[in-house]
């Protein structure tokens, strides 16, 4: 056999296995994707399939790394290409959780569509455990660009909330939104709350004002006295962070 044939069956031998090997990535990697664009806040367990299609239990981490909440499983598909070099559609139980994709501006994600229970969340805001919140939570987002230039708006409804703490149950629903672009928070509430929230802040700072259905005003009056400040107008200060 000639040198030259030899080289060329040398070639195709690794290319044969450099193939393998890419087929049979192991699932895992896709979580060093959510790790690396959320800071370590967003992980992945029990992982199941490949890297290009595959399913794992989504996984909240508390700041400190010390406490990890699930939040649901996932399936996956993951394609790689040229402009955009990673896309990544994401399903839980056959509905769409986001579709994502990477390219040169960095994360972008688009249709998220995700239902979770409050208390799954609370993760995220760790002075508020101490209230036992209950209720639902929807998030959708689109057109969210993760980078060191931020951009896009999250949506967050949530439904019922509820809280051990409080005599009166639910105590309302109340609408979210977070602009990424320069880190504000705008919260409103829906209407017929026993206890309306409304205010604005940012990522670092937000305080919200509260104010008790007069109807409901005796009873709640010791747990609004415990999580809020009381103001002359018959309103509470909210320190959420």
């Amino acid at each position: 056999m000639s040198l030259f044939k030899k080289i060329l069956m040398w070639f195709a031998a690794w290319f044969v296995v450099i193939g393998v090997m890419v087929a049979e990535m192991p699932a895992w990697l896709v979580g060093t994707i959510f790790s690396h664009y959320t800071d370590g806040r967003l992980i992945t367990r029990n992982e199941a399939g490949s890297f290009w299609h595959g399913s794992a239990l989504l996984v909240a981490v508390s700041e400190n790394k010390k406490i990890q909440e699930p939040l649901m499983r996932v399936n996956w598909d993951l394609k790689l290409g040229l402009s955009k070099f990673v896309t990544l559609d994401l399903k839980s139980y056959n509905k769409n959780v986001a579709n994502i994709f990477i390219d040169k501006n960095g994360a972008n994600v688009n249709n998220v569509d995700m239902s979770l229970a409050i208390n799954q969340l609370t993760i995220f805001l760790e002075n508020l455990n101490s209230l036992n919140l209950t209720g639902n939570i929807k998030v959708n987002a689109n057109n969210i660009l993760i980078a060191k230039k931020m951009s896009g708006n999250i949506q967050v409804n949530l439904g019922n909330i509820g809280s051990g703490m409080s005599p009166v149950n639910p105590l309302g629903s109340y609408n979210l939104t977070m602009d990424l672009s320069n880190m504000s928070i705008n919260v409103n509430s829906s209407g017929g709350n026993a206890l309306s929230i409304d205010g604005s802040g940012n990522t670092t700072h937000l305080e919200l004002t509260a104010k008790v259905d007069p109807d409901k005003r005796d009873d709640m009056l010791q747990f609004m006295t415990m999580v809020g400040v009381p103001q002359g107008d018959g309103a509470y200060v909210l320190k959420v962070y």
